[in-house]
């Protein structure tokens, strides 16, 4: 979900509210299952390329799925839902420029 789906109330409303209280946690949800088995193949794929450090792809993709779910609820509740969608990006952004290899790091 990007974070600007976030701001919009009627999937705040379905996915980020309703949705689990009605279908449990989003962790066990079969979208989120399959998500974080395509995050994990494309991370296979950079860590292969040498695009990102070596890593394990499944718990990179398990951790970055957690952090942009949280963040998308973060923003769902939050008053001011398009500031704090601009720290959540930034945030991530901070996070994925982890992955990159040292050399890579822009400056």
């Amino acid at each position: 979900m990007t974070d600007l789906m976030a701001i919009e109330q009627e999937i705040q409303r379905i996915v980020l509210l309703d949705g689990p209280a009605v279908l449990g946690d989003p962790a066990n949800w079969p979208t989120t299952n399959s998500c974080i088995r395509s995050m994990s193949d494309s991370l296979t794929r950079l860590r292969d390329e040498g695009a990102i450090r070596d890593v394990d792809p499944e718990a990179v993709a398990r951790v970055l799925n957690g952090a942009l779910t949280h963040a998308s609820l973060w923003i769902a509740n939050s008053t001011e839902p398009e500031a704090t969608s601009r720290k959540a990006v930034e945030a991530i952004r901070q996070l994925l420029d982890g992955l990159l290899p040292q050399e890579r790091k822009a400056p």
